[in-house]
């Protein structure tokens, strides 16, 4: 960046003579092409560091260049690539390389303008719901997770999802089939970002996104959300089925201290006292709960956990 004069003629006077008045500034620029490089390598240093932050300890170089993927920089809590986190992430990188190539240029930081901070806040509130919602759907209830933990069917642990099978395609399907609306979403987004950048940087705070756009990609958004709320989800199906054995395994204990009239010391004495017929039930259907559990986790339970807790 250097220091160059900027000259400004007043002129009041017929043509061919000295200008009425003559003010000068001095101003900072940068070469425009050295200004483009630098900003390009400020995006890429910003994404790497994205996925260098969110790298898992036993990471290879291998898996690093993967996780680059966007899909798995966006990841939501179920694993899966997140188009509203995805789509803020594409606009703050936009502006926040647009903003910076005129501080380059000029030594200046620019305004936004009102349709600009409209479209960051659409995006963000919508990326914030989304989670909200993939976390409240995708997610164990607090008594189901302390059955499953006291039977051993969850590792103590804590349980981290690994968003390395995310991929291009949750972006654009709702349960592995196409969803329009969040292609639709997807396209408007490229469209505001490619006028974004066609405006240029001198148009940060005058740029205006016509209503019809942001109305656009406010329903986009709108109807994203809706979706993942309608659409069920194998942890809401396991919920279900978890609560149902539960309210069994409560039943069947029931039956046999009123059997017995007393506390029931063992299942070897509880069997007698429900039939047998109640206990295969109850085992058949603690396997079928299991079925979905390991469909849903990847988690293995042993056939010995699948006993019902009657002391």
């Amino acid at each position: 960046m250097e220091q160059v004069d900027l000259y400004l003629y007043t002129c009041n006077s017929p043509v061919g003579q000295s200008p009425w008045r003559v003010s000068s500034v001095s101003v900072r620029l940068s070469p425009y092409w050295f200004s483009i490089g630098a900003v390009l390598l400020e995006v890429l240093v910003l994404y790497i560091w994205i996925a260098f932050a969110l790298r898992k300890k036993d990471h290879t170089l291998g898996s690093f260049f993967r996780a680059l993927n966007p899909a798995q920089v966006s990841a939501g809590t179920d694993g899966k690539g997140s188009l509203s986190t995805f789509q803020t992430l594409a606009f703050s990188l936009a502006v926040a390389a647009l903003i910076t190539l005129l501080l380059l240029q000029t030594g200046t930081l620019v305004d936004l303008s009102g349709s600009i901070l409209t479209l960051l806040g659409i995006s963000g509130v919508g990326a914030t719901i989304a989670k909200g919602t993939d976390s409240q759907r995708n997610t164990l209830s607090a008594e189901n997770r302390a059955w499953l933990l006291r039977r051993n069917w969850l590792p103590m642990a804590k349980t981290i999802v690994d968003p390395s099978n995310a991929t291009w395609r949750d972006f654009f399907s709702t349960d592995g089939v196409f969803d329009v609306y969040r292609y639709q979403s997807f396209i408007f987004g490229l469209v505001v970002i490619g006028g974004l950048i066609a405006a240029g940087v001198n148009q940060l705070s005058t740029f205006v996104v016509p209503d019809t756009i942001l109305g656009i990609v406010g329903l986009s958004q709108l109807v994203y959300i809706g979706g993942k709320l309608v659409t069920p989800t194998n942890i809401s199906d396991l919920n279900a089925a978890i609560s149902g054995l539960r309210s069994d395994e409560q039943k069947l204990k029931a039956a046999a201290v009123a059997a017995k009239q007393g506390q029931v010391m063992s299942l070897a004495e509880a069997i007698p006292l429900v039939g047998q017929s109640t206990y295969d039930a109850y085992r058949q259907k603690a396997r079928d709960v299991a079925a979905i559990f390991t469909d849903a986790t990847g988690i293995i339970v042993a056939d010995a956990t699948l006993e019902p807790l009657v002391t």
